[in-house]
């Protein structure tokens, strides 16, 4: 029983490491796309102060409107600047469900190519 315990609060500190690493990377990515696109990225940082990282990915990938500065960032080749690029590298898998993942890289695998 206390084994579980521990395994839990491992688990615990392990998944908050990860949110936290994925904010970063997601606020460096609005920075590095706010000095591409020149435009500042309001909605995706409130977002994510707002939801957390992971709820603020979840929404902008289920968006049903397509955002400008979000084909423009595949038009220019920075699909790696994307919360549906960031939520697929390996170290974010636990955060979010396979299909989920899934469904993020078919709107950016073409771009990725």
């Amino acid at each position: 029983m206390l084994l579980n315990a521990l395994e839990k609060a491992k688990f615990m500190k392990n998944r908050e490491q990860l949110v936290k690493e994925l904010e970063a990377d997601m606020l460096k990515a609005c920075k590095s796309s706010e000095r591409i696109l020149h435009r500042y990225a309001l909605r995706t940082r409130e977002m994510i102060m707002y939801y957390g990282p992971v709820e603020a990915a979840k929404q902008l990938i289920e968006l049903k409107q397509v955002n400008e500065g979000f084909v423009d960032l595949l038009l220019m080749g920075k699909a790696k600047l994307t919360a549906e690029y960031i939520i697929n590298k390996k170290k974010y898998a636990t955060l979010f469900e396979e299909q989920f993942r899934f469904k993020a890289w078919e709107k950016i695998s073409f771009a990725c190519k």
